[in-house]
Formats: C-alpha cells, structure tokens, sequence
C-alpha cells in the first residue's frame, strides 16, 4: 500500500516532525510512504530520504499556489 503525505513544507515544526514519524515509523513491509512538499526541501527532506522514504518537492513560492478552490 502506498501511503502519500502532502505537506506545506518540511522546515523544522510540529506537523513535519509528527509526519517523520508517522513515516518511519515501523510499519509492515507492504507500507510504501512518498513525501510531497509543497514548498522547500527544509531539514526533513535528506532525513527522510536517509530513511528510504520518497520525496518530491514542488517548490513552490509562499502565497504564489497555482492550486485553487472553487
């Protein structure tokens, strides 16, 4: 099973923190977690893929979100 956590950012705070170790956790072996960052890389990012865990990061400008709601 793919678990895939999308994430404003990966800086140093409480939801990044709560999420690796939500991530490596250990979790049986069909568990495949994938890291999206909206933003930076941060400091979770290298611990993360250290980890074997997947992340892509988007890098996207703070208040500049191509996303929107309707």
């Amino acid at each position: 099973m793919i678990v895939c956590h999308i994430i404003t950012g990966l800086n140093n705070g409480g939801a990044e923190g709560a999420m690796y170790r939500l991530c490596t956790a250990q979790w049986p072996a069909h568990y495949r977690h994938i890291v999206i960052s909206l933003m930076d890389r941060g400091i979770y990012a290298d611990r993360l893929e250290k980890a074997g865990i997947e992340v892509h990061c988007l890098n996207i400008a703070r208040g500049k979100s191509p996303f929107r709601v309707y």
